[in-house]
């Protein structure tokens, strides 16, 4: 099945009640790759906790950046948030660049994060999440639409 399927039958289930239908609907959409957004969108409508964080933080992380159809699904103060935490995940990223390519190393570490090596996509990622969970306007439990 498709994910607007999967979507539409994780909505009904939720809307009546039929909670083994809806933990089967939400782990068939846990296997299926989605825009986070649309990932976002479902999480609210569904009262789906666990698929908050993991979708904004993918937000944060992707590369491409935020547009204003972005900030329309999303309400001001999540978008504003998440821009705040791209700001600061950039300039983490920048000042481990610096600190690499002068030859520091990140935060005392030795001779084996000199270099051009790749910044760590798991650290950047908890960065993230850290990030995520101290923005006082982002309740990831109780996200809903203004």
């Amino acid at each position: 099945m498709e994910v607007e399927q999967w979507n539409a039958i994780l909505w009904l289930s939720t809307k009546w009640g039929f909670q083994a239908a809806r933990e089967y609907a939400i782990a068939a959409i846990d296997k299926i790759k989605q825009d986070p957004l649309d990932r976002i969108d479902i999480a609210r409508l569904c009262k789906v906790e666990k698929w908050k964080l993991p979708a904004f933080t993918d937000l944060c992380l992707r590369t491409n950046p935020l547009t204003a159809q972005d900030a329309r699904r999303l309400n001001l103060e999540t978008f504003a948030d998440l821009c705040k935490v791209r700001e600061m995940l950039k300039k983490e990223e920048l000042t481990a660049r610096s600190l690499k390519r002068d030859g520091k190393g990140l935060a005392g570490a030795g001779a084996e994060s000199r270099g051009n090596l790749p910044l760590d996509p798991e650290k950047l990622r908890a960065d993230a999440e850290r990030f995520l969970r101290a923005c006082k306007g982002l309740d990831l439990g109780t996200l809903c639409y203004n």
